[in-house]
């Protein structure tokens, strides 16, 4: 099996979610837009892979992928969070089973190394 690099892709919105045809309970992929990057107003429908996903967004984006998911808002625990209100940031700590070198750290106060 093949592990992929991280991949960013700029202009790019999610816009659905589909599950695990057997489980119905595993995301297994993420629907996407990607608008080009050339200035027309061409758009690309685009469908991601995912083997695990995580919402690293805040209250107010994930409130808007749970009220327009019916694959996230048929779980309660979706729908309960999208209820929270003053929700911004959010702290997340990530266990990774190998060591991943960073040559960039990133702080959200202090700015970025280079």
């Amino acid at each position: 099996e093949s592990r992929q690099s991280v991949k960013f892709l700029t202009s790019t919105r999610v816009v659905g979610f589909e599950t695990d045809e057997e489980e119905r309970t595993t995301i297994s992929k993420v629907l996407c837009k990607m608008e080009s990057s050339k200035g027309d107003e061409s758009i690309t429908n685009l469908t991601l892979d995912a083997d695990s996903l995580i919402f690293a967004v805040g209250g107010a984006a994930l409130n808007n992928f749970v009220k327009y998911s019916p694959v996230l808002g048929k779980h309660p625990e979706f729908r309960r969070f999208a209820n929270l209100r003053g929700t911004g940031v959010l702290a997340t700590r990530l266990y990774l089973d190998t060591i991943v070198d960073t040559p960039y750290s990133a702080n959200a106060c202090w700015g970025f190394d280079k």
